[in-house]
Order: structure tokens, then C-alpha cells, then sequence
């Protein structure tokens, strides 16, 4: 109940709030003291420290702290797809980071991906977060960069289980 609360609040802020304003961020600190409370509460769990990657991103954590909170999501669920994607917004230029950042932290996951996760889907996913808007450049979707991350995602939907939910997810993706 205390994850689902600090999840309630993170989508509140994103939605009924204009980003940066001091609204915003008492919403997200709430969140914040929610989400430690739902820590405490069931150790193991990795969802408050996925739900609080959002936080991160809205109350612009510095790089060390962020990396605290995703060394514990590791500790927990190295392999959990849904908060990969939740932490590559954080990476990419467009948050707290930049195209450089946001693929090496996507090849370095889909590096060391399980047999049949997902995970090797990810660089495909930080390729759509830099796309431009309007892109004239026919040979970009024939590049090494789009080409590789295409045969990951292609290879995890084809090792990935059946009943694995962001199989679809990543069958989107790559549509």
C-alpha cells in the first residue's frame, strides 16, 4: 500500500503539476518520504526504488545519489525490465544526461542480460528517446547504432519467455 501511495503521488505531480514549480516538488517529496516508508516496510522490494527513479528525475538527483538508488534496484531485481526504462530517462539529454550517457548505460545492461530477459531490447529504446523530430537523413535507420540495437531487440523477443508482460512492450518498439 505504501509503494502504490508513493506511485499515486509520483503520477500526480507528472500530471497535475507543471514541472519545476513548487507544487511539483512537495508532491515528489512526499513521494520521496513514501517511497522510504515502503522500503522499510518490505526490504526486498525493489518497486519503492523504481517508483522513486521518477523522483529522481523530477527533483534532478545528483549522478551519485541516483546511482545509490539504482545500486539498490540491482541488488533487488537486476534484470527488471520496467525499471531499465525507467532509469534510462533519467540518462537521456533531454533529462540528466546525454545520447552518450543513455547508450552505454542501455549497452551495458543489454551486455550482461540473462538468457531470455529482455534486457538486450534496451539500446533499441534509447535510440527512439534521441530520435529527432523530423529526420531527413534516409541512412539513419540503416546505421550501425539502429541496425544493432534492432538485432537486440530481435534477438530478446525471440529468447525472451511468452508470458514475459513487456514482451508486447518491446514488440511495439520495434514496429
Amino acid at each position: 500500500a505504501a509503494a502504490v501511495h508513493a506511485e499515486f503521488l509520483v503520477q500526480q505531480a507528472w500530471r497535475a503539476s507543471e514541472y519545476g514549480t513548487d507544487d511539483f516538488r512537495i508532491i515528489l517529496e512526499e513521494a520521496r518520504e513514501a517511497c522510504a516508508e515502503a522500503a522499510l516496510l518490505a526490504p526486498g522490494d525493489p518497486i519503492p526504488y523504481i517508483v522513486e527513479l521518477s523522483i529522481a528525475r523530477g527533483l534532478a538527483y545528483p549522478r551519485e545519489q541516483f546511482e545509490q538508488v539504482w545500486l539498490k534496484i540491482l541488488d533487488r531485481a537486476p534484470a527488471h525490465m520496467g525499471a531499465h526504462l525507467a532509469a534510462l530517462h533519467y540518462w537521456c539529454e533531454k533529462w540528466h544526461g546525454s545520447r552518450e550517457l543513455a547508450h552505454s548505460f542501455t549497452d551495458a545492461a543489454a551486455a550482461r542480460a540473462p538468457s531470455g530477459s529482455l534486457l538486450s531490447a534496451l539500446p533499441l529504446f534509447a535510440v527512439h528517446e534521441h530520435l529527432p523530430e523530423v529526420n531527413l537523413v534516409r541512412d539513419f535507420y540503416q546505421s550501425e547504432v539502429v541496425t544493432k540495437a534492432i538485432e537486440g531487440a530481435h534477438y530478446a523477443v525471440h529468447s525472451a519467455r511468452p508470458d514475459d508482460p513487456m514482451l508486447a512492450h518491446v514488440r511495439h518498439m520495434l514496429v
